[in-house]
């Protein structure tokens, strides 16, 4: 099966250095809104898409700035049961040549993405089934974001045929489309360390080839139907209309509803964020 049109590829979204003028003052908030380092691909491919970005943000910023979307993620591991691969140890990290400080610098790569994906994927459910809340509160005051815990983000030119190839047999990880799903920014980001998706491939296929993997992700899913529910409950929003143009709308609902985008980033990134605590 083949993947079918996104609208846009994570790939070849707009890059967020190289956004300007109201995109990159929106992409400044919506750092700012939910503190993360990164802005992820569902914003950036809604720039591409006329006033989009502007107006999905407008509508989505007030579900943010509830506290709610993190609350509802920060709830999650501990609601849900996600199957971990069997710990690592520091002979088979030596061996592949991995550092103490090569997985510091993954975690807080793997952390930045489930923040922001994460989020995401419970404030953008809200927004599509109920829309705007009606009780607003003031924007947050500017945070410092240390985006130079991260290293850079590569382009596909940059990376090796050989790395491409491992990304995208990760990326194929929990998807129905296999290795033609679009290509997550999370392991292009992670390219730096091709030993890691190595290792991140042989250890994770088994919860895939298990059935494991594919029911993690419908339990998140799942997870965050119902925490939009008490989220929008909360705000007392069911009959606010948005004013979001059909192609964005399309591709949030996607994004948010079909088991192969968001909800499985979310799902294999705190696989994996659990896993290398260990």
């Amino acid at each position: 099966m083949t993947s079918p049109n996104y609208t846009y590829d994570p790939v070849t979204a707009i890059d967020e250095a190289k956004a300007t003028g109201q995109t990159a003052q929106i992409f400044h908030d919506i750092r700012t809104t939910m503190e993360i380092p990164i802005v992820t691909s569902i914003w950036r491919g809604l720039a591409t898409m006329d006033d989009s970005l502007s107006k999905v943000w407008t509508a989505a910023k007030p579900i943010y700035t509830t506290g709610a979307p993190l609350n509802a993620l920060n709830a999650m591991p501990n609601a849900l049961e996600l199957p971990v691969p069997k710990s690592l140890f520091s002979p088979q990290l030596q061996k592949l040549g991995i550092r103490p400080d090569d997985l510091q610098q993954i975690g807080n790569i793997i952390n930045a993405y489930n923040k922001s994906n994460g989020m995401n994927l419970m404030a953008l459910s809200a927004l599509i089934k109920f829309g705007v809340p009606q009780k607003t509160f003031a924007s947050p005051k500017p945070t410092h974001i240390p985006k130079d815990l991260l290293p850079e983000l590569l382009q596909k030119e940059e990376i090796k045929p050989a790395t491409w190839n491992l990304i995208r047999q990760v990326n194929a990880l929990g998807s129905e489309f296999g290795i033609e799903a679009n290509v997550a920014t999370l392991w292009r980001h992670l390219a730096h360390w091709p030993n890691v998706l190595t290792l991140f491939l042989q250890e994770l296929t088994p919860l895939e080839t298990s059935g494991n993997l594919r029911e993690a992700i419908h339990s998140v899913l799942e997870y965050s139907k119902t925490n939009r529910i008490t989220l929008a409950e909360n705000q007392n929003n069911k009959d606010i209309k948005i004013n979001i143009p059909a192609k964005a709308l399309s591709t949030i609902s996607t994004y948010v509803e079909n088991p192969n985008y968001v909800a499985r980033m979310v799902t294999i990134g705190y696989i994996v964020a659990k896993w290398i605590e260990t």
